[in-house]
């Protein structure tokens, strides 16, 4: 619109956007981007996956399963939350990366069993590994049920795209 003023959308026009992640205390207005711009590869912004959930999916949802008496709204509340760990999404090495977050610049190691901290080049804690055999068996273990997910997603993948 800077660069064209006739491009700025008309009374009432529906425009594409989506709700970042922003600074504390900004105004939603300042946390909309274009769908283009979140996807890009070099983006640094983060969708704001509950705003997403709690102003338009669970309110279309709610009229649907209101009818039957179910409270979404009640029943997102209590849900458990699983807990994700921040990795950074471009390593400190990335040319011309922009590091806007905090998360930018600190990538913590945790081991893969346990979750302790460990060294930077480490993936397994120095506990773990004095239980050998057993953290070998858990590592197998938990390496054979990701392959297996891989398998059944993929032949997901090709039955919905026709490969079976």
């Amino acid at each position: 619109m800077r660069a064209d003023p006739r491009a700025e959308p008309r009374y009432a026009e529906r425009i594409p956007y989506v709700v970042i992640h922003g600074e504390p205390g900004a105004r939603l207005i300042d946390m909309v981007v274009d769908p283009l711009e979140l996807w890009a590869m070099d983006s640094p912004f983060r969708l704001n996956d509950l705003y997403h959930i709690n102003k338009q999916i669970i309110p279309a949802l709610q009229r649907v399963f209101g009818l039957v008496g179910a409270d979404l709204n009640r029943w997102f509340i209590e849900m458990p939350r699983p807990v994700r760990e921040a990795f950074a999404k471009h390593p400190l090495s990335a040319p011309n990366a922009q590091r806007t977050r905090i998360d930018y610049y600190y990538l913590s190691k945790h081991c893969i069993l346990c979750g302790e901290l460990v060294q930077a080049s480490a993936h397994i804690c120095n506990q773990c590994l004095r239980k050998g055999a057993s953290a070998t068996a858990a590592v197998i273990g938990r390496t054979s049920k990701l392959e297996k997910e891989m398998q059944h997603l993929a032949a997901i993948c090709r039955h919905c795209g026709g490969g079976d």
